[in-house]
C-alpha cells in the first residue's frame, strides 16, 4: 500500500540481503538500475524505483520489512486479552470477527499471494475502461519482494491541486465505480482496501486511474453476496417483514431477542439501509453533493445518541461484512474527494 515517502538509506545492507537471501544475488545484479533508497513507504515494507535488464522498463519494487508476520502474530497475541477484558467481551463471541482480521492482515505479507491476485483481477478486469494495472514479473519477486509495472499518475490529494475539471472528475469515479462492482457482482472478490494511497490518477485520455496493491483481497462467499445486495434492494426497504427476515439470516437479529430489541434493530438497520444503501438504487448518483455525506455523518451522530446501541457488547451479523463494509466506506470517501457524479446502473 504505497505512502508518501520518507526516505531510509541505513536500510540499504538490510535490501541486499533480502534480495540475496531470495535470489543469490544483489538487486544490482538484477536490475539494470536500482535505487536503494526508497520512493514510497509501505504498510509493511517499502518501494524502490528499478529499471529492467533488456527492455528498460521502469519497474516499482515492494520490499516486504522482516518478520512482519511474526510480529503481527505477536501483536494480536498481546493485544487480544487486554481489548476483550477492556471492552468487557466475550472471546467465543468475537471469535469469529478477530479472525476474519487476522487472516485479511496476514495475508497481506503474502507476496506470492498478492502476485496471483493480483494477476488475475487485472486479467478479469482488463475490459473495464479507464483503468491501468501493473504487470507483475514473479522471476524478479519472492516471499518477501514483490516486482511489477512502475505506474504513472498522482495520488488523490496531489492530482486534485491540478484542478481537474468535472467530466475528468466523472470518468475517473466512473472507472472506480465500475471496478468495484464487477469485482463484487461478478468476482466474488475486491480490492479491500480503497485507501487514496493505492489509486494512481491520470488526466489522460479524459481521466485514468491505476491500481496498486492486491495484498488485501476479500472473497465474497456466494450467500453473503447474496445478502449483501438483498439488504440494498429497494423491495427490502419496502417490506418491515422481509428486512426483519434478512436481519435474522444475517445473525443480526437473533431469537432470544426481546420484540423491544427487534424493532430497534429493524429501524435503525432500515434507516441506515436507506441512506447508506441509495447510490446502489439510483441510476445516477452525484458524490459532490454536500447533503448526501451532511446526512451519513448525521446519521452516525444519531445512531451513538440511542442508549441500547451505546450500550451493546456483543458483536451481530456475519464476520465477511466487516471487509465488505470496510471497502465501501473507502470506496464512497474516494468517489466524495473527487465530487464525481457517476451512472450506477
Amino acid at each position: 500500500m504505497p505512502r508518501p515517502s520518507t526516505r531510509r538509506p541505513h536500510l540499504g545492507p538490510l535490501i541486499i540481503k533480502t534480495f540475496r537471501d531470495a535470489f543469490g544475488k544483489s538487486p544490482f545484479e538484477l536490475f539494470a538500475e536500482f535505487d536503494v533508497n526508497a520512493r514510497q513507504a509501505a504498510s509493511i515494507g517499502q518501494v524502490h524505483y528499478a529499471v529492467s535488464q533488456g527492455e528498460k522498463r521502469p519497474l516499482a519494487v515492494k520490499v516486504q520489512y522482516p518478520g512482519v508476520a511474526d510480529s503481527i502474530r505477536s501483536d494480536i497475541r498481546l493485544v487480544k486479552p487486554i481489548a476483550l477484558r477492556v471492552m468487557g467481551l466475550d472471546e467465543a463471541q468475537v471469535r469469529p470477527y478477530l479472525e476474519e482480521v487476522e487472516t485479511r492482515l496476514l495475508e497481506e505479507t503474502d507476496y506470492k499471494l498478492e502476485l496471483r491476485r493480483g494477476t488475475e483481477i487485472a486479467a478479469s478486469c482488463a475490459h473495464l475502461p479507464h483503468l491501468e494495472f501493473a504487470r507483475y514479473y514473479p522471476e524478479l519477486s519472492s516471499a518477501r519482494i514483490l516486482t511489477m509495472d512502475w505506474l504513472q499518475g498522482e495520488h488523490l490529494k496531489e492530482f486534485l491541486t491540478t484542478n481537474p475539471d468535472q467530466e475528468t472528475r466523472n470518468q475517473l469515479g466512473q472507472a472506480l465505480w465500475d471496478f468495484y462492482m464487477y469485482q463484487l457482482n461478478t468476482l466474488l472478490r475486491v480490492h479491500a482496501d480503497p485507501h487514496p494511497g493505492n489509486f494512481l490518477l491520470r488526466a489522460e485520455n479524459g481521466g485514468t486511474v491505476g491500481v496498486l496493491d492486491f495484498g488485501c483481497v476479500k472473497e465474497i462467499p456466494a450467500d453473503v453476496h447474496r445478502l449483501f445486495n438483498a439488504l440494498l434492494a429497494p423491495e427490502t426497504l419496502a417490506d418491515e417483514a422481509r428486512l426483519a427476515a434478512l436481519l435474522d439470516e444475517t445473525g443480526i437479529l437473533r431469537s432470544t431477542d426481546t420484540a423491544e430489541r427487534r424493532a430497534l434493530y429493524v429501524r435503525t438497520l432500515h434507516a441506515s439501509l436507506e441512506l447508506v444503501g441509495r447510490p446502489f438504487r439510483e441510476a445516477t448518483f452525484d458524490f459532490g453533493d454536500p447533503a448526501y455525506m451532511a446526512s451519513l455523518y448525521a446519521l452516525g451522530d444519531d445512531l451513538m445518541q440511542e442508549p441500547e446501541l451505546r450500550q451493546q457488547r456483543e458483536p451481530r451479523g456475519s464476520e465477511h461484512f466487516i471487509y465488505l463494509n470496510r471497502t465501501y466506506v473507502g470506496l464512497y470517501a474516494l468517489l466524495t474527494e473527487l465530487g464525481a457524479h457517476i451512472r450506477t446502473k
